[in-house]
């Protein structure tokens, strides 16, 4: 026979009105209106959040929870880590103004900065001159400097600066007519001349007047090879100035008139033409003047000028 417990049975529908009461009460409670919702009460300095407004900012959080008010700015590392920290610059920062001024001036050891002249205005006697039509003129930066102020305009020019007739066969200066660059000697060979300039010996000077000869006359037979037909006219060197010669012990007068002297007889052993063109560039004393040099060495402009003339009358 099988065993019922009645108070049990008795007591189960009064548990599930129980239970349906609690639920409808729950209901009701997550139902009411915002208005209707209890108010907590919360420490002071803390602040419910709206379910409406979203997050906290970081200065809202920092109020909060250090009691100082921001100023709503980015708080520094430095306020936060208290260590000093550099931070790159804004992109938009300006770097500081450079110099690009392609005609600032630049600080140039006098002994090698140029003569700071104008170049001469040629004249319609130099423009035309054919006399110089056929000539060839070869030589370092005084040659050079004979390109650019002299005005004489209707012969070629084979010069470099610095160069030496110690390095002659190996310097490349000259740009050929094929576009490539060759030495002196490749730039004479692509013409005939009948007369050929030569200055050398101002960069020289340093060496003993026998070695200079000795490679001066090795460069004279070479061009001779390649311009059989012209008259070769060997310059002087030119004069320096009191002032440099007196300071130097190298680039004096004493030294350049050795040289000389020595060309002279080299012209003379080689059937060459020599022009001093020393003594017609210097003053009464036999120095440079200082009023037609710059460093005691290289030339003013109008010196040119008188270099070019004496040429004219001595080449006959």
């Amino acid at each position: 026979m099988k065993h019922t417990n009645r108070h049990a049975a008795k007591r189960r529908p009064i548990y599930s009105v129980g239970i349906v009461i609690l639920v409808a009460l729950i209901l009701a409670f997550v139902h009411r209106s915002p208005s209707e919702q209890p108010t907590l009460d919360l420490p002071d300095g803390i602040t419910a959040v709206s379910p409406d407004d979203g997050t906290q900012t970081a200065a809202q959080t920092d109020e909060q929870t250090t009691g100082e008010q921001t100023t709503g700015q980015d708080i520094p590392l430095s306020d936060t880590t208290g260590d000093d920290v550099k931070t790159d610059p804004a992109p938009d920062t300006p770097e500081p103004a450079q110099n690009t001024d392609p005609t600032a001036p630049e600080s140039v050891p006098p002994e090698t900065a140029p003569p700071q002249t104008e170049p001469a205005q040629p004249s319609g006697a130099d423009m035309s001159d054919d006399f110089f039509a056929d000539a060839a003129f070869v030589g370092n930066s005084l040659i050079e400097g004979m390109r650019l102020y002299s005005g004489l305009t209707s012969c070629d020019y084979y010069s470099a600066t610095s160069l030496s007739v110690m390095a002659i066969n190996s310097t490349h200066c000259v740009k050929l007519e094929n576009g490539g660059s060759g030495t002196i000697f490749q730039g004479l060979a692509q013409h005939q001349y009948g007369k050929i300039y030569l200055l050398f010996g101002i960069n020289e000077i340093g060496y003993d007047t026998a070695s200079f000869i000795k490679a001066y006359g090795g460069m004279l037979d070479k061009i001779r090879e390649i311009q059989p037909d012209a008259t070769i006219y060997i310059m002087s060197l030119t004069p320096v100035s009191k002032a440099k010669s007196d300071s130097s012990s190298t680039f004096n007068m004493t030294r350049v008139n050795a040289f000389n002297n020595a060309l002279s007889d080299l012209a003379s052993e080689k059937g060459c033409r020599y022009l001093d063109v020393c003594s017609a560039l210097a003053g009464e004393d036999g120095y440079l003047p200082a009023n037609c040099t710059s460093d005691g060495i290289h030339f003013t402009a109008g010196v040119y000028q008188t270099w070019v003339t004496y040429l004219r009358n001595n080449s006959q």
